[in-house]
């Protein structure tokens, strides 16, 4: 969903949608995709900021590891 979001943000996707589907079908279904990528965005960024920390707090013995 992440990567369709992403390419969804190239030029030619908005005037693209409105050709294929009429101006107003179009703009019906953009108002609804730009808040979704807005919303997978968010996730994804949240999602992201737990990874980092746990890089940060990385002991190099591994998850999976007994402590000796």
């Amino acid at each position: 969903m992440s990567k369709a979001c992403e390419l969804s943000r190239i030029p030619g996707f908005n005037p693209g949608i409105r050709t294929i589907l009429g101006t107003e079908n179009g703009n019906a279904v953009i108002a609804l995709w730009e808040p979704l990528c807005a919303l997978i965005d968010t996730l994804r960024a949240a999602d992201n900021y737990f990874n980092q920390v746990d890089r940060q707090n990385d002991d190099g013995d591994g998850e999976d590891q007994l402590a000796a």
